[in-house]
């Protein structure tokens, strides 16, 4: 069997704990072989949710934003509501192509969304580039008590506040 429709098979048993890292190695291990074109050709006419965020991530990096972004729009859960993760992808695809304004709305859902530790992480570069456009309806000041251990509490609590519309200035 060729590996390329092996690792097709691989991606839509989602052996890990998560789709976006099933995702993320099945596009690596393409493009290490180069055979990206082969692989969108065989995952087109595919309809399920991992065929689709493969598709999305694979078309990213071609001459196609336009059209992974349609595709990432259709990438939804069982019960039809959108993925953070494929979320943020959108809205890096909106901030590479200049339009922040767009990039926050997509933000601002998959923040609401979000409950994983590490797609905090995963975010925070990008909120703290698009801060600037982010709609702020109040400012407050907090103050954060403790050690090294707080240092990203920080970086969440801004981030969920920023989703709201409250610009935090921190102590």
């Amino acid at each position: 069997m060729d590996f390329l429709r092996l690792a097709i098979e691989e991606l839509l048993a989602n052996r890990t704990p998560s789709l976006r890292v099933a995702v993320d190695r099945f596009v690596r291990l393409v493009r290490t072989h180069q055979r990206d074109a082969e692989a969108i050709a065989m995952l087109q006419p595919r309809i399920d949710v991992g065929s689709r965020w493969a598709l999305a991530a694979l078309l990213e990096n071609t001459s196609e934003p336009e059209a992974a972004d349609a595709l990432y729009a259709r990438v939804v859960d069982a019960e039809g509501r959108e993925i953070p993760d494929v979320l943020l992808r959108r809205a890096r695809l909106c901030a590479q192509g200049g339009e922040e304004v767009r990039a926050v709305r997509f933000l601002r859902l998959a923040l609401q969304e979000a409950t994983d530790y590490s797609f905090f992480i995963r975010a925070e570069a990008l909120v703290q580039r698009c801060k600037p456009q982010f709609p702020i309806r109040r400012q407050c000041r907090i103050a954060l008590l403790g050690s090294s251990t707080t240092s990203f509490l920080k970086s969440i609590l801004e981030m969920q506040l920023l989703r709201d519309g409250v610009a935090a200035k921190f102590y």
